[in-house]
């Protein structure tokens, strides 16, 4: 990356100036998830899964830039800067892994109780732990299973 900043008509510039810098990013991911599907009876099902993932994020930036303008003009190199150049440097090194299950109980395509829970450790989650769980239980009932197409209300 690379940035040359001119003064003359048509700018906003009242000195001219010159930057550079590279960006390089890397993302790695893992994902595992076996389901599992199967009625019990007549009227009851079930389906359930696992699953786990892990996966890293990692960025380095450098940048230089000019500061009170160029030395020479026309002369776009952060050696020429006439005062001391601007350097910057930023890292990044993100990691998480999770664990993760479902299951969902049905009875006569109608009623539902579904229940998930999920662990991840982070290395941005609370320090003394690194990890946040989760879960939930929801229960539903479709109304349209009641409801025949002929004409009347309920079966």
């Amino acid at each position: 990356m690379e940035s040359e900043d001119y003064i003359g008509e048509n700018t906003l510039n009242t000195q001219a100036a010159y930057g550079e810098g590279s960006f390089v990013s890397e993302q790695n991911e893992f994902r595992a998830r076996l389901n599992y599907t199967t009625a019990i009876t007549d009227k009851f099902d079930l389906s359930a899964l696992v699953g786990y993932e892990a996966k890293q994020f990692r960025s380095i930036s450098t940048s230089a830039s000019t500061s009170g303008g160029l030395a020479i003009p026309d002369f776009y190199t952060i050696a020429n800067s006439v005062d001391k150049p601007g350097y910057s440097t930023y890292r990044t090194n993100n990691s998480g892994r999770a664990a993760y299950s479902s299951v969902s109980l049905g009875y006569d395509s109608m009623l539902y109780l579904d229940g998930s829970y999920r662990f991840d450790w982070s290395s941005t989650a609370a320090a003394e732990t690194n990890r946040i769980e989760t879960y939930s239980l929801t229960g539903s009932f479709l109304f349209d299973k009641l409801v025949n197409l002929d004409g009347s209300y309920f079966r």
